[in-house]
């Protein structure tokens, strides 16, 4: 199975600070560094590294050369990513000494995508691939539906939360993937109980797999018929930027090819051990670290 990753590429700024600044307020900040980033990106690195063959589309500016070096690093198929006159997208990530952090992102070259590209980066694909998508570019509603009718499954990690996911064919997505706040956002549950958004989220879309990451407290994959679980493992976090990325691009690396248990152990060893390290795609870990990390660390 080839992971045609339809997602978007960013040049991050990471801030370290004592503690996220709140409105009004202003903080020094203790470090300060450029790194590559966005969820497409930080995905495609996941998964590649995870052993999947993995193809990035999308769009960068001029600036944007260092992040296909980076996909190229990792063996990445990176011709179907066009450079565009815009500036590359940039996220401005703000990480406390907890590991917490927040993000503002600017699209940039990300926005400009058009059904027009959309139709050169999907051409050679079809049945028997994935495609992988975020909410960090333009024409979702049209990528869902261009891969669908291409017979392709379909895999939405809903993040950021915004109108675009609202208003898309999320009843063609065949893998629905969100943390709490998007899982409810997106099932109109008030609840913060984790079954809850479950079941809300599988009434809506029944037909769907849907997998809930919980952070620390592990994570659900629901499937048609079955509930799966799995425990977060035990680790002091440095920084959180990447885990829900490594996750989801190393579940998507092992889906096919194990069971649905394995799959989301490994993924959720893959998280902890991202969260360790410093930074978004650095800090993403390689196949041979995971398993070394089961076989020592986490053993069953």
């Amino acid at each position: 199975m080839r992971i045609l990753n339809l997602g978007s590429l960013n040049l991050d700024r990471v801030y370290q600070v004592e503690q996220i600044a709140a409105a009004g307020q202003t903080v020094g900040v203790q470090h300060y560094s450029v790194g590559c980033g966005g969820k497409g990106l930080n995905q495609s690195l996941a998964a590649a590294r995870a052993g999947a063959e993995v193809w990035h589309a999308g769009l960068v500016g001029p600036d944007g050369g260092i992040l296909l070096e980076l996909l190229n690093q990792a063996q990445v198929n990176t011709s179907r990513i066009e450079t565009v006159d815009n500036p590359t997208g940039h996220a401005v990530i703000q990480v406390e000494q907890s590991g917490e952090n927040c993000i503002l992102v600017w699209p940039g070259a990300n926005g400009c995508i058009t059904p027009q590209y959309l139709q050169r980066a999907l051409d050679g694909f079809g049945k028997g691939d994935l495609l992988l998508l975020q909410n960090e570019t333009s024409c979702l509603s049209e990528a869902i539906q261009f891969g669908h009718s291409r017979g392709m499954q379909v895999a939405l990690n809903a993040s950021p939360i915004g109108p675009a996911l609202f208003s898309a064919p999320l009843d063609l997505v065949d893998l629905l993937l969100v943390n709490e706040g998007e899982g409810q956002a997106l099932a109109s549950c008030n609840s913060s109980e984790y079954s809850d958004i479950l079941h809300a989220l599988h009434s809506r879309f029944s037909n769907q797999a849907i997998l809930l990451t919980a952070g620390e407290n592990g994570a659900y994959l629901q499937t048609k018929d079955e509930l799966f679980f799995c425990p977060a493992f035990h680790t002091t976090p440095l920084d959180t930027t990447a885990a829900g990325d490594t996750f989801t691009g190393y579940f998507l690396a092992q889906w096919q090819n194990t069971s649905p248990l394995q799959a989301l152990r490994f993924a959720s060893a893959a998280a902890a051990l991202a969260v360790e390290k410093l930074g978004a795609a650095s800090s993403i870990p390689q196949k041979q670290q995971v398993t070394q990390a089961l076989a020592t660390r986490w053993k069953e």
